[in-house]
């Protein structure tokens, strides 16, 4: 049944929206943690076996939908942590793995040399390098592909898990650091050196920061301020050392357009999540794309006229959709399967 609502709801959703013609999207792969559908209904089956297993199910269901954030893959892995303990093992067996998506013909592709689980952070500005993160079962780093050779290589170390990040001048990275060692937990923004060493410039002091997103200039990051839970607000700065910080409208999951002049993001707009555009110095909010689904984590098209990003119409299920940087216009990306945490 439930299954059944959801079909009904994705083509519902696809056939209230003026569409886009594929071909008009650019060629560039889409990074994307995808899920084979034996890994989707594995994930679904552990999502209501951890549900039913706990006597506060029906807050967590709220947490997960209508009544709070609705999770893209980050949120999601992170609420069931937070709520209910570390992933099952089937929970894990249906972790995913690395795929590139071509947005035009919908192939796609599992890249092999990156561990399982591995989700999608950023692109080098020559996108031949592919920025990810992997959780080892005790804390969550940063690696990169190289894409043409496909080696890999760990980027962030230590005690301390570094779960998103972005590219940074000058060869460094700015990322999330996330202090097990405190109780409740604690996360703040800082910058790395060249290959993701220390010594790390602090830019945030936390307690609940995350999200960071890099300026393509490699000047400029904005990220997450979640200190008020469920009220998540962005923070920006220059990452010049002594940078003042800059107070942006409560949102998540920013991403910088290509020619850095525009911030998008999702908010809140009355039920649903939905994309807004910002310019970098703060006038010119606008509405992206269309109303009636939770949309989350944007990330906009090389060529700056599109962006893609996740939408739900019911939790846990994603459907990765393309919007017109200006207009209503979207269309579905058809995947076999589930794929989420788009880096376009």
């Amino acid at each position: 049944m439930r299954a059944a609502l959801f079909g009904l709801a994705l083509a519902a959703a696809a056939c209230q929206l003026p569409g886009i013609d594929r071909q008009r999207l650019p060629e560039a792969l889409i990074a994307v943690h995808y899920r084979t559908p034996e890994e989707v209904r594995a994930r679904d089956q552990a999502w209501e076996a951890r549900l039913a297993a706990q006597p506060g199910r029906a807050a967590v269901r709220n947490a997960a939908g209508r009544g709070g954030r609705l999770p893209h893959l980050d949120e999601f892995r992170g609420l069931l942590g937070r709520v209910l303990g570390r992933p099952a093992a089937r929970e894990r067996a249906s972790s995913g793995g690395l795929a590139l998506l071509d947005p035009r013909s919908g192939e796609l592709r599992r890249v092999e040399s990156v561990a399982r689980g591995a989700v999608p952070q950023a692109w080098s500005a020559d996108r031949k390098r592919l920025l990810y993160r992997v959780d080892d079962g005790s804390r969550v780093q940063l690696w990169e592909l190289e894409l043409a050779s496909e080696r890999v290589r760990p980027l962030t170390r230590g005690s301390r898990s570094h779960p998103e990040g972005c590219y940074a001048g000058q060869g460094r990275l700015v990322v999330t650091v996330l202090d097990h060692s405190r109780d409740p937990l604690r996360s703040w923004i800082a910058l790395t050196g060249p290959g993701g060493r220390g010594p790390y410039q602090m830019l945030s002091e936390g307690p609940a920061d995350h999200s960071p997103s890099c300026s393509p200039d490699g000047r400029r990051v904005v990220w997450v301020d979640e200190a008020r839970p469920g009220r998540p607000q962005l923070r920006g700065r220059l990452l010049e050392e002594g940078s003042a910080l800059r107070q942006l409208p409560a949102g998540m999951g920013p991403t910088f357009s290509p020619d850095g002049r525009w911030l998008v993001f999702s908010a809140r707009s009355g039920e649903y999540w939905r994309l807004w555009r910002l310019r970098s110095d703060g006038t010119a909010r606008a509405p992206l794309g269309s109303r009636g689904l939770d949309a989350l984590a944007p990330s906009v098209s090389p060529d700056g006229l599109f962006v893609v990003f996740v939408a739900s119409p019911q939790p846990p299920h994603r459907l990765l959709r393309v919007a017109a940087f200006a207009g209503d216009a979207e269309v579905l990306l058809p995947v076999e399967g589930e794929a989420d945490s788009p880096v376009w």
